[in-house]
């Protein structure tokens, strides 16, 4: 069924079977393959209102006064190592944040078909860039030799295996696959999984968050957001105070 519809002087004729037909075929995987972005009409509303939160959040490094912590780096008040932390931690994440936006674009990203979802990812890839913007921006403010910060993290042995891990795993994924074989839909969900884990097989089961806490000296709380096994990825939180409640 055809409409047809005037604006100003020009005409345009909508297929409606043709639209109903391109709507459903809108899949978060598997889904409709199009160079255009059509995101009307919206059929994962969920995600384009996330996409307005993650938009609402923005923010610039600088908007972080940096004068407090410019004083006590330049002072007395911080003990060797809380000064070897703050860089380890630093180097960490500067490679970090770059290996998990290059992952979003050219994994993720490509294999998602919803253009809604791909609003989302390109969202999270620019707080990425954020994230390893903030970092520059503490280096530079504190004067810190940056390729001390990102030579120090790689002398960890299981941090080290872990980068590796998920570098191989993005990697892996950077080809045509097909989304229909559970094996590959396996191996997405892993993909996007595979960022802060406990006592699981990529780390040779190690038990990172007591591992660092015993390294770096400090108290530690580690909350899991997904169970593998015995084990478990997310949130590990160090401190240099015991953590009281949580």
């Amino acid at each position: 069924m055809e409409k047809t519809f005037t604006i100003g002087y020009r005409t345009f004729v909508l297929d409606q079977d043709k639209a109903e037909e391109a709507y459903a075929a809108k899949r978060i995987i598997n889904g409709r393959k199009t160079e255009a972005f059509n995101l009307l009409p919206l059929k994962y509303q969920w995600a384009y209102e996330l996409y307005r939160t993650m938009k609402a959040n923005h923010w610039e490094p600088e908007d972080i006064q940096m004068q407090k912590d410019i004083e006590q780096w330049q002072g007395d008040e911080l003990s060797d190592y809380e000064r070897w932390i703050i860089r380890m931690g630093i180097g960490y994440f500067s490679a970090a944040e770059g290996i998990v936006g290059d992952n979003i674009l050219h994994v993720v990203r490509e294999l998602v078909t919803a253009p809604e979802l791909k609003l989302v990812l390109g969202r999270h890839a620019h707080e990425e860039n954020i994230h390893a913007d903030s970092l520059l921006y503490m280096i530079s403010s504190l004067g810190i030799n940056p390729h001390e910060c990102e030579s120090m993290f790689e002398q960890i042995p299981t941090i080290k295996r872990k980068n590796e891990f998920v570098t191989r795993t993005s990697h892996d994924l950077r080809r045509d696959i097909d989304l229909t074989d559970p094996m590959n839909k396996k191996a997405l969900a892993r993909n996007i999984f595979v960022f802060g884990d406990r006592l699981v097989r990529r780390s040779h089961f190690d038990d990172q968050p007591r591992l660092l806490a015993r390294y770096f000296r400090c108290h530690s709380v580690f909350q899991s957001n997904v169970q593998v096994g015995e084990g478990a990825y997310g949130n590990l939180v160090l401190s240099r105070w015991p953590v009281v409640s949580r």
